[in-house]
């Protein structure tokens, strides 16, 4: 799949029930790329986010179920409604260099004890004006306070080697979370 992004009948992601809010911040849109995954030659929209000290990259499949996010994305950027077929130049022309309010969360990965950077499928974020609205489920707020323990202990020198730059998250110092 690559040229043409049909939104004709595609709704905007449904919102997930919110409760008391959690580490939310404005991050700019620095880059939009189309690509296909490794393992599976899966079609995606990698889209950078940035904020000072910090940036992140997330994946927004191409897939009939998954275009919602897309289309809430562009709306909570942009402010305009994609009810269109659509060229992925236009699409990265219309988000590029745009802000956005978002609600990253931690995705940990028991295997390694690292926690990433991901957003959920529908509520992660507003526009910019409107952050204060954004908010956090008490299990994010589990996920998000795992991820800080786990930041935290990665960071903490050890007596007989440096601590390795990859088990912290880049930018995060104390409550200067990304998540």
């Amino acid at each position: 799949m690559s040229g043409t992004i049909s939104f004709k009948g595609v709704e905007e992601a449904k919102e997930v029930l919110m409760t008391p809010p959690g580490t939310i911040d404005l991050f700019d849109i620095k880059e939009v790329k189309f690509d296909t995954t490794k393992n599976k030659g899966t079609y995606y929209m990698g889209v950078t986010f940035a904020r000072k000290g910090d940036q992140f990259s997330h994946s927004f499949f191409l897939s009939e179920k998954a275009l919602p996010r897309i289309k809430s994305l562009v709306k909570m950027a942009t402010k305009e409604v994609l009810e269109d077929d659509l060229a992925e130049e236009q699409l990265k022309i219309k988000l590029e260099g745009k802000k956005i309010a978002l609600k990253v969360t931690a995705r940990f990965d028991e295997s390694n004890g690292r926690a990433y950077p991901d957003l959920i499928f529908g509520g992660f974020g507003k526009s910019a004006d409107r952050l204060s609205e954004l908010v956090f489920t008490e299990q994010e707020m589990a996920l998000n306070a795992k991820a800080k323990i786990a930041r935290e202990s990665a960071s903490k020198p050890d007596a007989d080697k440096p601590t390795p730059s990859a088990a912290a998250t880049p930018g995060a110092k104390g409550d200067d979370d990304i998540f």
